[in-house]
């Protein structure tokens, strides 16, 4: 079950991988900018959902409706949803990846890259899924008992993903300063 969910989270991120290598060459040219702005717009709105006290969601998500069985499908569709919410969590050092990649020499060396990205989230995604399967009970109190600190941790995670971009790309790409 872990292969299958991790095969569906390697299509995802190959699946935005291959749009973003399409770019190639200009790719590498923007990345150090884009990741400066990105970084900066993480951090304002990390800034601005701890002092507002608001929480930003996906309406889409909330009528999607997966059945209950457990089957091969239900579980690739698990990964996929995981790529899709782990990438937005980890945009920073997904954009690492991806942007390393574009600069190495040859197709097999970035394909080799991102799948092993995909092959190293697919290791915490079975540690997950093992992790929940035999520790279900504790681990829905300590997820009720932490929903209230939700927002503002991620919020400053935000903060900090931000600030980490904005390091990595003017310290140490040295393809701006």
């Amino acid at each position: 079950m872990g292969a299958v969910a991790t095969s569906g989270f390697i299509l995802v991120t190959g699946f935005v991988s291959a749009i973003i290598a399409a770019g190639g060459q200009w790719l590498i040219a923007v990345f150090p900018y884009a990741g400066l702005v990105i970084g900066g717009a993480m951090i304002l709105l990390g800034i601005w959902l701890l002092a507002t006290h608001r929480s930003i969601g996906i309406m889409a998500a909330s009528r999607l409706t997966i059945s209950p069985k457990r089957n091969l499908g239900n579980v690739f569709v698990f990964g996929i949803v995981y790529a899709g919410g782990s990438l937005s969590c980890t945009l920073p050092i997904f954009l690492v990846v991806v942007g390393s990649s574009l600069a190495t020499q040859g197709f097999l060396s970035s394909f080799g890259q991102f799948l092993s990205y995909g092959l190293g989230m697919g290791v915490i995604l079975i540690l997950a899924m093992v992790g929940t399967a035999l520790f279900q009970g504790i681990v829905l109190r300590w997820i009720k008992a932490a929903i209230p600190y939700v927002s503002r941790a991620s919020a400053m995670f935000l903060i900090g993903a931000g600030g980490y971009l904005l390091y990595y790309w003017i310290f140490f790409a040295d393809a701006i300063f």
